[in-house]
């Protein structure tokens, strides 16, 4: 995936979910003249929730599927299947917000004060969670934040035991939040 999103003009999607993935396809039908790479999970994923800001969400590159229900204090960008992961942890905290991340490029083309309303500088705590290598997300979580991201390769199993083996799980995350409260 990195090796894709280092690659000028092309737009790399990595839907959440189903309706991330509708959003992928308009995204893509209004850009013709654009490339785009979509890179879908091999998993079964869970429809995360209901709201119709999925689908215009992925066409700005990113927004809060997860709003935090008091002082905010911790953020937590995700992309893919790693949404639910991050949605899970969240929900033990009432001050995490999590961001899902589909298209680092076009949440790059966004307007400032729009990505201020998603990544607002006040909040530098921050966690990036991706099945990839961490390198790109540090632009988001700036040098406070963390990743927990996969920076090595040929790993083969099922996607409970890649995450477990990788420490992409809820619990590694709560812990990782925690440390930030």
């Amino acid at each position: 995936m990195s090796s894709l999103r280092c690659i000028p003009n092309l737009y790399v999607i990595r839907p959440a979910d189903c309706e991330e993935l509708v959003g992928a396809w308009i995204a893509y039908y209004s850009n013709k003249n654009l490339p785009f790479a979509f890179i879908l999970s091999r998993q079964d994923l869970p429809n995360l929730h209901k709201s119709g800001t999925k689908r215009t969400g992925v066409l700005r590159g990113a927004y809060v599927v997860y709003r935090e229900q008091s002082k905010l204090r911790c953020i937590v960008i995700a992309t893919g299947s790693e949404v639910s992961v991050a949605m899970e942890a969240a929900k033990k905290f009432a001050d995490v917000r999590v961001i899902s991340m589909p298209c680092m490029e076009l949440f790059d083309e966004q307007h400032d004060d729009f990505k201020e309303l998603i990544l607002p500088k006040t909040c530098r705590n921050r966690v990036a969670i991706e099945a990839g290598v961490a390198m790109p997300w540090y632009k988001y979580v700036g040098t406070e934040g963390k990743c927990m991201c996969v920076d090595k390769f040929g790993f083969s199993g099922s996607e409970n035991d890649l995450y477990v083996a990788n420490g992409l799980t809820v619990d590694n995350l709560f812990k990782k939040l925690s440390n930030f409260m």
